[in-house]
């Protein structure tokens, strides 16, 4: 088999939902429990040629990533959840109005092909009062991108890559729009 990211996504997303793999979420901690934006980031594995990369995210209660979409392909399965996730569709440069927001739980693997734009815009967030007080919530990314980048204009430096095209602030709402409520998403297959 050749190993791709178009191969792994598939393949370990699967492999964690029927246990012929684990991995122990409890090695990924958040950065500081007590910043809402400070995730872990914790690069598990990464692949030179064709480059992919492996990330865990770990998130404390009410910790969330940026509003965001992506530079590259990507999936994101619940290692331990579960975890909200929030779309949004762009309604200019940097602002995103919410769309839908679901919890999705142990195993739930998503696809982000980038095949429309309008779509590809997320916040993921473990919410208040989805876990018991303390517990973290795991998630791991899948992502057809190299994991470090050599950085030019800063002298040769190696960095982190991050899989971000843009960062948007949320819009404010039409007087007569509701939040959506928040949808239960279980295990599926991530290979849709």
């Amino acid at each position: 088999m050749e190993y791709s990211y178009a191969t792994v996504s598939r393949l370990i997303p699967k492999m964690l939902a029927d246990g012929t793999l684990k991995l122990n979420s409890a090695a990924y901690v958040p950065v500081d429990p007590k910043n809402k934006s400070g995730v872990g980031r914790y690069l598990v594995y990464q692949h030179s040629n064709p480059p992919f990369s492996i990330w865990a995210f770990a998130f404390s209660e009410g910790q969330k990533t940026s509003i965001h979409d992506h530079k590259f392909k990507g999936t994101v399965t619940v290692l331990e959840g579960p975890i909200s996730e929030k779309k949004y569709t762009p309604t200019s440069d940097k602002t995103a109005e919410i769309v839908s927001q679901a919890d999705r739980h142990q195993f739930h693997a998503a696809r982000d092909d980038l095949e429309d734009k309008n779509l590809t815009v997320h916040q993921l967030k473990l919410r208040k009062n989805l876990r018991e007080p303390g517990a973290v919530s795991v998630t791991l990314h899948i992502y057809d991108m190299p994991a470090k980048q050599i950085l030019q204009s800063e002298g040769g430096l190696e960095v982190d890559n991050r899989n971000l095209l843009h960062i948007f602030s949320k819009s404010k709402p039409s007087t007569n729009k509701q939040k959506p409520p928040y949808e239960q998403q279980h295990r599926n297959s991530a290979n849709k």
